[in-house]
């Protein structure tokens, strides 16, 4: 009986530290329309559990009718879309660094040569605006054939990132959702974890000693 509660133990132990690791899936159907940079941070700091400043960009209604649509995402599926007028969205991950980023993305009315770009910048950037860099931990480019063509991203960081920018780089309306985000692991979590197993492997084999 003593054996049982101290694998259940473990294993919840274990369960904790691999939750701490875990990613965070961030959509948008909880937000209406908004351009209010304080109100989308608020939202997405929320699920993310940890402050999220988001600067230059706004939540669109994916509704018929609305202009720009998300064709084939879904009545009222509503998405984040870069500010036209920037040209660049920023997500500054304040208190909790992301090593790698995903999600859905749109482009609308692209012009010829136009792509889509993602970049991390480690804790050193500087300005949200013009960030050093030598800050910068990695980049990747999607280059867009035409509209209509949903796209799916995917971003890994060899060390922390504290600043994550989608850029149109001369496309128009640049668009994401589902955006996934792996958190900088809690220190000691991933050693508790293979602690957690290895003691539950050693009251397994004592039991059928």
């Amino acid at each position: 009986m003593k054996a049982l509660q101290i694998t259940i133990a473990v294993v919840l132990a274990t369960f904790v530290a691999a939750s701490a690791q875990a990613g965070v899936t961030i959509n948008f159907a909880g937000i209406e329309y908004t351009n209010d940079d304080a109100t989308i941070s608020r939202y997405v700091s929320s699920i993310y559990g940890s402050r999220v400043y988001v600067d230059d960009a706004e939540v669109r209604d994916n509704q018929d009718g609305d202009s720009p649509y998300w064709p084939g995402h879904g009545y009222n599926n509503n998405y984040l879309r870069v500010a036209v007028a920037s040209g660049d969205m920023e997500m500054h991950f304040m208190d909790k660094p992301i090593v790698s980023a995903s999600g859905e993305g749109y482009v609308f009315d692209p012009k010829p040569g136009a792509d889509f770009n993602v970049y991390g910048y480690d804790s050193t950037f500087g300005s949200l605006e013009y960030p050093s860099q030598s800050a910068l931990v990695n980049h990747i480019e999607v280059w867009i054939g035409q509209e209509g063509n949903p796209f799916y991203w995917s971003i890994d960081f060899d060390r922390p990132v504290s600043l994550l920018v989608i850029s149109d780089s001369g496309a128009e309306d640049v668009c994401i959702d589902s955006l996934y985000v792996s958190a900088v692991p809690v220190p000691g979590a991933a050693l508790l974890g293979t602690l957690g197993a290895g003691i539950v492997g050693w009251l397994r084999r004592r039991k059928t000693l």
